[in-house]
């Protein structure tokens, strides 16, 4: 029996707060997903869908704009396998596997992580989950499932980070039901593989920014894009554990010359603060994600060999090296307890609008699909990865008015 949604106010804003109940091949048989639907009572308002990033993360905490609800209601569904949805993916080995050795941000003597990934997709399988239940195509068809629940013509699409992957899904697979959709930081297909070659592509372009003239780091940052990153005497696990958290740190515009600063210091010398770094990265594992969501969802959408050794390749001599050669070298487990990557789509954008940052090396504007007219991509100057997210939130109701009306 599905329960009847329980209504709040906020303002003149009415917030249904209701559960869609979706049949699954997982235990037991079904997954519950709660909702919140911001609306004002009228019918015929345009509604829109917000998905946000991940994955690993829940959708369910979003808070739309005040001004975005003055054009629009708004739609918060969660995400399978994660946040309040029943039952949520989970399993100690995922996290483990981050916490074992790490030599280097590459494929190379990852083992143990190995072994430990292995271990959690072999647990969920204990647990009776179904990795297809949790991926793209099913998270697409959930919008749609409610949509239809509640009775409503086609929607809008806001989505950021791994939630426009959703998205190109959603407009695909369910043309007729999205109007149009807004996609921040926009996770092209293949899109959660980072390629070394692009992240300097885009540091470079910073080193020409006024900010890295201003603060004097676009000269050694050059250095390094060309050289690599090395520390003076032997490598330790730790500077691997610091690297990636650099690497997650340099995404946003808030922490992205902290990142550097201190990537450049421990570079030149001994340094407390990349020290910390290293040993702050457990705390990153333990509060940042839910991992075993993280790896079932991106093996599904992006488990790519040949795209993972291009990236490993690629990190040999890179600032960064290959976070991603690290994070996908589970993929032999996956495929042994029976994952396999979803089926591809060619992506429909019609109606489609991009706002991406100049900045941001997760989903860098150099893998804007050329099918998107130039009229409708928005390149916001010296801005990083959330900072796409944090712009629409101000900015954005001029966008949804455009895309209205288009």
């Amino acid at each position: 029996m599905t329960p009847k949604p329980e209504q709040t106010m906020a303002g003149h804003i009415r917030v249904d707060a209701g559960e869609l109940i979706r049949p699954c091949h997982s235990h037991p048989g079904q997954l519950k997903l709660p909702y919140r639907h911001y609306h004002h009572g009228i019918p015929g308002r345009p509604v829109g869908v917000f998905l946000g990033g991940g994955p690993g993360m829940s959708n369910l905490g979003f808070r739309p704009p005040k001004a975005w609800l003055e054009v629009m209601d708004l739609l918060v569904l969660e995400y399978r396998g994660v946040g309040r949805c029943q039952p949520a993916l989970g399993s100690r080995f995922f996290r483990e596997a981050l916490e074992a050795p790490i030599p280097r941000l590459a494929r190379a003597g990852t083992d143990a992580l190995q072994a430990r990934l292995q271990q959690g997709f072999e647990d969920l399988r204990h647990q009776g989950m179904v990795f297809s239940d949790f991926g793209l195509v099913a998270m697409a068809d959930d919008i749609e499932a409610l949509r239809m629940k509640l009775g409503l013509d086609s929607v809008m699409l806001i989505a950021h980070s791994f939630g426009t992957r959703i998205a190109q899904i959603m407009q695909t697979r369910h043309r007729t039901s999205v109007r149009a959709s807004l996609l921040l930081s926009v996770n092209t297909p293949g899109g959660l593989i980072w390629y070394p070659d692009e992240t300097r592509s885009v540091w470079r372009r910073w080193c020409d920014s006024a900010e890295a003239r201003n603060t004097g780091l676009d000269t050694p940052v050059r250095k390094l894009l060309d050289t690599g990153w090395s520390r003076p005497g032997g490598w330790h696990d730790n500077d691997s554990r610091a690297l990636m958290l650099a690497f997650f740190m340099s995404f946003n515009d808030a922490s992205r010359l902290k990142a550097m600063k201190t990537l450049l210091a421990a570079h030149q010398s001994s340094s407390v603060a990349w020290w910390l770094m290293g040993k702050s990265f457990s705390l990153f594992t333990r509060f940042s994600f839910n991992w075993a969501d993280f790896f079932v969802k991106g093996y599904l959408a992006d488990a790519d060999q040949q795209a993972v050794t291009l990236s490993d390749q690629q990190g040999l001599n890179a600032l960064f090296q290959s976070p991603s050669a690290l994070l996908f070298a589970g993929l032999d487990g996956f495929f042994a307890t029976g994952g396999q990557r979803e089926e591809q789509y060619p992506i429909d954008y019609q109606n489609t609008w991009l706002v991406t940052g100049e900045f941001d090396p997760s989903t860098p504007v150099e893998r804007w699909p050329e099918a998107v007219p130039t009229s409708r991509r928005i390149m916001l100057p010296g801005a990083g990865h959330i900072e796409a997210l944090s712009a629409a939130r101000r900015e954005g109701q001029a966008w949804l008015r455009e895309m209205m009306g288009a």
